[in-house]
Order: structure tokens, then sequence, then C-alpha cells
């Protein structure tokens, strides 16, 4: 056992390796994810454009809004966003709380196209998970919401420190 100096708690030597392993797992499971859903909707829709279209789907944001959602640059986010917006997915109209920004609203064609993309989903997950695999799916949605607490504390721990 060690003990935590900020924070005086008794800790198992062990910890940091935990929180390795579930970090890969969790890298893991993404490009699991996004391998599935290339399966599903094909080069088409890219995980990128599948997650701005959920984003836009939820609220209408602005372009730097969108980019600070996700670990990439604004220059990026504008090239995804000019995509959706070239298939008519997407559009931007002005933004009344700030004049160079303008904000991107999904349109009836994307609202339509991602529900249709969640539908198919959908229906395979409910044909894939038996009732105990969803029980131990919600357990894991817990458990990952925690995790997420921990690690926004964590950073903000390190953000008052600097």
């Amino acid at each position: 056992m060690t003990t935590n100096l900020s924070t005086g708690r008794q800790r198992s030597g062990h910890s940091f390796g935990l929180h390795l392993e579930v970090s890969a797992q969790v890298v893991t499971v993404c490009h699991r994810l996004r391998e599935l859903a290339m399966t599903i909707h094909g080069e088409q829709f890219s995980a990128g454009l599948r997650g701005v279209l959920r984003s836009i789907k939820e609220k209408s944001r602005t372009v730097p809004e969108l980019a600070r959602m996700r670990p990439v640059s604004r220059q990026h986010m504008q090239q995804v966003v000019d995509i959706l917006i070239e298939r008519k997915l997407a559009r931007s109209v002005t933004n009344p709380a700030h004049a160079r920004s303008n904000l991107i609203e999904i349109t009836s064609k994307g609202r339509k196209e991602f529900d249709r993309m969640m539908q198919i989903e959908k229906s395979i997950v409910e044909e894939s998970f038996t009732q105990a695999g969803l029980a131990r799916l919600a357990e894991l949605s817990k458990g990952l919401q925690w995790y997420l607490s921990e690690l926004e504390t964590m950073k903000h721990k390190l953000e008052e420190k600097q």
C-alpha cells in the first residue's frame, strides 16, 4: 500500500496498472465500435460525420464548439462540416450571438439520415444482446460515467496547479 500525499488516502500499488488496463480496454472498444459502424454504414458515413450529426441534432453549434467537443482542430472540423453541408445534411445559419461564427444546424434530410442510421444500429443491438447482456451494459455505462467524472476531477486539479 502507498499513501497519496495530496489526499492522505491509502492506495494499492496496482492502481496505476488498473487505470492503464481500463484505458486500453476503452480504446479497444472505441476501435471495435468504429469498425462495426463502418461495416454497417460504409465509408460514406465516417465516425466523424456521424458524431457531428449527433451533436447538431441535439443543438445547433458553431464549428469551434464542435471542435472543442473532440480532439480535433477547428480546421479539421470545418472540413467535416463542409462535407455535411455539401451533402445537404447540415446548413450554416446566422448566429445571433456571434456575427463571425455561424451556427451549424441539421437539415430535415440530415435528421432523417441520422434517424435511419440509428434505427439500423438499434435493430442490430436488439438482436445481439440478451437481457443479461443489456444489464451488464447498463452496469458498464454507470462505471464509465463514474470514470469520466474522476478523469474530469483529475484534469481540474492539474489545471489548478498550473
